[in-house]
Order: C-alpha cells, then structure tokens, then sequence
C-alpha cells in the first residue's frame, strides 16, 4: 500500500514523465499508482492507437449531467448542484434559461433561481480541485439551480462549514445514512491517499460482483449515473428509491438520455483507482456469461473492453498509456477474473496473463444487473 500522500507524488512526476514523452518511466510510475507491473512497453505509436480505438468516453467529470438537468426540471429536489461545468457552457447555459424564462419556461414558472459558484480548475488525476481566474481557459464553475433559499443556504454551507457532508446533504436532499458514509470516506481519504473519489467508489464497487450483481442504477462510473452521490451501499432503498423515481424524470424530459443510461451502466466495470477503468461488453447482450476456474473463482466472458478517457489531454494520454499495456491481452481474451491476488485474463480455459496486484491494491471486477 502507497504511504499517505504518496499518490500525488508519483501522479506529479507521471504528468511530467507523460509531457515530456518518457512512456517507459510513465509506465512505470503508472504501475506505481495502480499497484502492479504493467506488462509490455507501449511506443508513442501504440498508445495514439489504443487511444483512437480502446478507449471511450464513460465518465468525464466535465458537464452537465443528464440526471441532474432531469431532476431540476422536474423539481425533484430544492436544490441541485451541478458541478464541473466550463465557464463558458455553463454562461451559455444561463443565457439559454433566460430566454426560456421570457416565454414562461416551467422549469422557472415554479420559481427556481440560478447561480454560479467560484471559478476553479480540477486536476484529472488526483481529481482535486483548486480556485483559478475566470480567464483561466480551464475554468470551471459549479452551477446551483432551484429554490433561492436553498441555494443560498448550500451557498453559505460550503463558505462556513466545507467538510460537514451531513449538512451539506441535508440542503440536496441526500439520504442521512448516504452523507454518513461519504463523510467516513472523507475521513479515511484524509488517511491514505487523500484521493476522496477512490476511498467512496472501491467501498461501493466493492459490494458487487459475478455472484452479486449491484443494481444498474446505482452504477456511479459514467456520466448518465442517476443520483449525483454516492450511496451508503447497493442495497440502500432510498437511493434505489431516488434513481427509480430519476430514471421516470428522465424518460419524461429526455427519452433519449434515458435510453443511453440503460446501455452505459449496466456494463461491468473493471476498476483500478479514479480515473482508471474499463468497461466490459459482456459476451451476451442479454446476460452475464459467468464461467469458473478450476478452484471456483468466477470468469466473466466478454466481447471487448474499452478504457475510460477524459477530455483533458494529459489525463487522457495516460489513460490510454494503460489501454496500450492491457488491451492486447483483452483483444486476446475472453474472459476476466478479479480477486484480491490480482487480474487475470483468459482465453476459455486457459489464463493467458495474470497481473499480480500489491496488497490491498488488486483491482475490482464489478457486475451490474441488466434492465427487465
């Protein structure tokens, strides 16, 4: 396990190695934070490949969430935070609402107020963010839409008191026992890693798996995920509840967006650390095809695996640097196992690669269920 505050180290000097070219010490510095050896040594030529046609679009924490826009228009909730949006679409967004309120939008007939937060910029490793200029062409902003009161009143939550989850989601509407928990992970990101996002998702992908698959719509890893926090567990009825009553919203404001929940997030996940992933196409378009190995362990047959790639290009260089070391085993596999021990990848029965993890560092191989 990386001693506290390590990761930031060594995710500085990856960012480094990555700009300059050296993809041999990024690999290593890359196997560095995930906990294992990467196999083989990926050239310049093989990652713009493997970035070209290995890795998609799941989760950007960049722009505005389809859930969150249906929960606003549907006044699910007093107040919505939709954070991450650049500074310029989230000004055009502003403008658009405010012609829709000059021809009586219902979304703003109900009363709802809008409002911009500081500007910042967001690191896409480490996923931390830290204030900037608005003429920073990097800026983000968090845009607050819904009852003025409330808007105020989360305003001045996250002014006076930062790291009080509980008040914070008492304001949005969370669950208590959802804010509970992202507060316990606040604290334990305080004590390892200090990367909050990989302490909230290992605990909840954590509780899924081959024999146990987790409720699609609890899937967190893509930007059509239906809450906007992270549930105290899979089995948490509120929230199951709240994405139930989302996903209705949103086949009522934007069939469309709906439609491609459905196809995103019942896809299992093969997860490493934020912002590290891969999404699984699985063998059958209807059901996970579950196999075992010889001692039991399950096997997950998949068509193909695609990584995880963000927009910002130094981010997105690295997530293809690992989509270049693994994806030539995935092309030729067909089936994955994960357990504490490590990956491995298999082609029927027999396992062409294993990856050995450190201790505590073994990557998660999460199943979701599929719609009914």
């Amino acid at each position: 396990m990386l001693a506290r505050y390590q990761l930031g180290t060594i995710y500085a000097s990856l960012r480094r190695a990555a700009l300059a070219g050296d993809w041999p010490s990024a690999s290593e510095l890359l196997g560095q934070a995930l906990g294992c050896e990467l196999p083989g040594r990926p050239s310049q030529p093989e990652i713009a490949y493997a970035l070209a046609h290995r890795t998609v679009r799941q989760l950007s924490y960049r722009g505005f969430k389809p859930a969150e826009l249906a929960m606003w228009r549907t006044g699910l909730k007093p107040v919505v935070k939709m954070e991450d949006i650049p500074l310029a679409d989230a000004q055009a967004w502003l403008r658009q609402q405010a012609r829709h309120a000059s021809s009586a939008s219902p979304e703003l007939d109900r009363g709802a107020a809008l409002a911009l937060g500081q500007t910042y910029r967001k690191d896409y490793l480490l996923l931390r963010s830290q204030p900037c200029r608005p003429s920073d062409p990097q800026a983000l902003v968090c845009v607050y839409a819904g009852a003025a009161e409330a808007i105020a009143a989360l305003q001045h939550s996250e002014a006076t008191a930062r790291e009080d989850a509980a008040a914070a989601g008492k304001i949005l509407a969370i669950p208590e026992c959802c804010a509970a928990a992202f507060a316990a992970d606040f604290a334990a990101s305080r004590a390892d890693q200090d990367a909050l996002n990989d302490d909230a998702t290992r605990r909840l992908l954590g509780q899924a798996n081959a024999h146990s698959p987790g409720p699609w719509q609890l899937n967190p890893l893509s930007d059509s995920e239906l809450l906007g926090y992270y549930p105290c567990s899979l089995t948490c009825t509120r929230s199951r509840a709240r994405a139930a009553e989302v996903w209705a919203a949103q086949l009522a404001t934007d069939p469309a967006q709906a439609r491609l929940a459905a196809l995103r997030l019942p896809r299992p996940v093969l997860w490493w650390r934020m912002p590290f992933f891969a999404v699984i196409q699985p063998a059958s378009p209807t059901a996970q095809v579950i196999d075992s190995t010889a001692d039991g362990a399950p096997i997950l047959r998949y068509q193909h695996c695609r990584f995880n790639a963000f927009a910002d290009p130094v981010a997105r260089a690295i997530q293809g640097l690992l989509a270049a070391h693994l994806s030539p085993w995935l092309d030729r596999g067909d089936g994955l196992s994960a357990d504490p021990a490590g990956l491995s990848i298999f082609h029927g029965p027999e396992r062409i690669l294993h990856l050995p993890s450190a201790s505590g560092m073994a990557p998660l191989l999460t199943v979701w269920s599929t719609p009914r």
